[in-house]
């Protein structure tokens, strides 16, 4: 997922309140990949991959602002 989100821009990894069993596999920054830890800041448009099924998705949306 895209971060579309403004309220996520600067927001550290640790901090998002994603379901329990989300998790976040890679973070795609300005042609590089980032390995994310829970220090790990994002950035409006950031490309953001997640692991979760897909009733965890609809709430992964909601907060990432998904379009």
């Amino acid at each position: 997922v895209r971060v579309a989100n403004p309220a996520l821009d600067g927001t550290p990894v640790h901090e998002l309140r994603m379901p329990r069993e989300a998790m976040i596999m890679m973070i795609e920054r300005a042609g590089s990949f980032i390995a994310p830890r829970g220090d790990t800041r994002l950035e409006l448009g950031d490309t953001v991959t997640i692991l979760a099924s897909v009733d965890e998705a609809v709430e992964i949306c909601r907060l990432f602002e998904c379009t």
